[in-house]
């Protein structure tokens, strides 16, 4: 797992339209508050949406894959509740598994602690305790690297860097 600390919103918003700009070169799935879940559909509506748009989905097929998911996760029974009714951590989960179902070559996760407080923070590194990987890249401030140090292993990278040794653009 790798971070790169950025700055502010510019560059927040610089790193975004970079990975953008790629995903035709590279599968990414991101990760990021600013892209919403649409608040009128479940769960299972808003992770297997956006997959729609890429490939040929039935749902029903993948109902049970989302479940198994979600129950890893610690919320297997809020496969049909909207967002209003989930924590900032149940959000961001199904974010990731938005991400997961695409199947990507990296996660990209810009600026998720800001979102983050008490338990769902805790929630939060628990998560990538488990399933952070090579594949993961942390784009957050760097206000949060002391908590990141106090919790993970990870990797200090610049962006930019990442962007030609990783994505080897």
């Amino acid at each position: 797992m790798k971070i790169a600390y950025i700055n502010n919103f510019e560059e927040e918003w610089y790193c975004y339209k970079q990975i953008k700009s790629r995903n035709h070169l590279v599968r990414l799935g991101v990760i990021w508050d600013r892209l919403p879940l649409i608040s009128n559909l479940s769960v299972l509506e808003n992770i297997m949406l956006p997959l729609s748009y890429h490939e040929r989905v039935k749902i029903m097929g993948k109902i049970d894959d989302v479940k198994h998911e979600l129950k890893n996760h610690g919320f297997g029974d809020s496969l049909h509740e909207r967002k209003e009714n989930l924590s900032v951590y149940q959000i961001f989960i199904t974010k990731y598994l938005q991400a997961l179902f695409y199947k990507p070559a990296f996660f990209v996760f810009i600026a998720p602690m800001r979102i983050f407080a008490g338990e769902d923070e805790k929630n939060y590194f628990a998560f990538l305790a488990q399933h952070g990987s090579e594949n993961f890249l942390i784009l957050d401030y760097n206000g949060y690297e002391n908590k990141y140090d106090n919790n993970i292993d990870y990797q200090k990278v610049g962006f930019d860097e990442w962007l030609i040794q990783d994505l080897k653009v």
